[in-house]
């Protein structure tokens, strides 16, 4: 899958839906990325944007996640990713919740290779945080 620099995006062909807004004709798969580190997640965030991604972060702060169902249902992610800085209970909850809100999306865990059976089982691809930003591009891209 190709995806097109945002400088190309302003020149790709529109539709215009019912309410008369016009829409690029080509979508970027939409990423939700959830970690603990702010300075780690908004360096992912630019990574995967510049990879051709949209891209939504949070940190799992209570008050945050609060907006995880609005944002799931706004921008329907195709791939929610769970930093390895998150705990094993944040994985855990996070999981439930990526499942009640967000069914459609493909469920991320970057991992320090030292996840339970529990944390494993919830989770649709495993990825070492060693692996680096390519190998993660390469999974996103295979997943959207």
């Amino acid at each position: 899958m190709n995806y097109i620099p945002d400088s190309l995006l302003s020149c790709a062909p529109l539709h215009t839906e019912a309410s008369g807004v016009e829409t690029p004709l080509i979508e970027r798969p939409v990423v939700l990325c959830v970690g603990n580190d702010e300075t780690l997640l908004s360096y992912r965030v630019e990574v995967l944007r510049m990879s051709g991604f949209d891209v939504i972060s949070l940190c799992p702060a209570p008050r945050q996640l609060e907006h995880l169902a609005r944002l799931c249902s706004q921008h329907r992610p195709a791939v929610c990713v769970a930093c390895h800085t998150l705990t094993r209970e944040q994985r855990i909850a996070l999981a439930e919740q990526l499942r009640k809100e967000c069914p459609s999306s493909k469920r991320l865990a970057l991992t320090t290779g030292d996840l339970t059976a529990e944390e494993a089982a919830s989770y649709d691809v495993l990825l070492d945080s060693l692996d680096g930003p390519a190998a993660l591009i390469r999974v996103l891209v295979a997943q959207s």
